[in-house]
């Protein structure tokens, strides 16, 4: 399977999920991510704003941490 079709296939599977699956396996992630060793010694942690039922990791963002996020024009 090439890049552009195994993406296209990874694109529509999460666009299919249930709303309440995906919120689901956002919180799951986030707590994951807070108990990483990366995570709790970091002072800056890059990151990103859900689109397209992306993980959302706005939870995330009550970490005592410096954000750092992507511009986009």
């Amino acid at each position: 399977m090439e890049k552009r079709q195994l993406r296209q296939k990874l694109l529509h599977q999460r666009r299919s999920l249930p709303q309440v699956q995906w919120q689901a396996q956002s919180v799951r992630l986030c707590e994951h991510l807070k108990t990483l060793a990366v995570v709790q010694d970091a002072k800056t942690i890059g990151a990103f704003f859900s689109a397209n039922q992306e993980p959302d990791l706005s939870m995330l963002f009550a970490l005592p941490k410096r954000w750092g996020f992507p511009l986009c024009v």
